[in-house]
């Protein structure tokens, strides 16, 4: 989604894309880390993130949803290839995907904190990690310190290791044109660890 003009909608569709074969998303972006910049997901996002975490039963037309409070209840003759009355500006494939996370068991939404912390960013005023519905991990360095580029707010829920001062090891993982890279940096690293591991304990159980 990152190859071209990222809108709502594109937003959307990637938070709700094939949610019962993809138990686990993770994300390394948001706004500007510039430490001026206070932005979020918009309308059709937060309902791909809403609806990917809700649980789903069978029901009328198929599809039963539990509706978050501002929402407008599903009617009998509601048609599901059509979308409902508030989603018709984005696709029907986006509503019944998101609809049905993990097999009803609800999607989990990882997200990087942010790399700001040098400009004065604060990660509450990133609406995607700062949001009830994402993990919000952060980063440490490989000596336990605060690496410069932290962002420390309340929504951070958990940390991992990642890159710290010049002196200090970054993270080897793969690359580009099948290549591996010593070099990776900052919390874009960490919330993919934190993937792993709830993938691994899903596995588990």
């Amino acid at each position: 989604m990152l190859d071209g003009d990222v809108t709502d909608v594109v937003e959307a569709k990637s938070l709700g894309i094939r949610p019962n074969y993809i138990d686990i998303y993770s994300a390394s972006w948001g706004p500007d880390d510039d430490g001026k910049t206070v932005d979020g997901p918009g309308r059709l996002a937060k309902q791909a993130f809403e609806y990917g975490i809700k649980k789903v039963i069978s029901g009328i037309c198929g599809l039963n949803a539990v509706t978050a409070g501002k929402m407008a209840p599903l009617k009998p003759k509601w048609n599901p290839e059509a979308g409902p009355p508030w989603f018709q500006d984005t696709t029907t494939a986006l509503w019944r995907d998101t609809l049905k996370g993990r097999q009803g068991l609800g999607s989990i939404f990882v997200w990087a904190s942010g790399n700001g912390g040098r400009e004065g960013d604060h990660c509450s005023c990133d609406g995607y990690t700062n949001s009830i519905y994402t993990i919000s991990v952060s980063s440490t360095t490989e000596n336990g310190h605060k690496p410069w580029y932290l962002e420390e707010c309340a929504s951070t829920l958990a940390t991992t290791y990642s890159s710290g001062a010049f002196y200090e090891r970054k993270i080897v993982t793969t690359d580009l044109r099948q290549r591996c890279t010593d070099g990776h940096t900052g919390t874009s690293v960490s919330a993919p660890m934190v993937a792993g591991i709830i993938a691994l304990a899903l596995e588990a159980k």
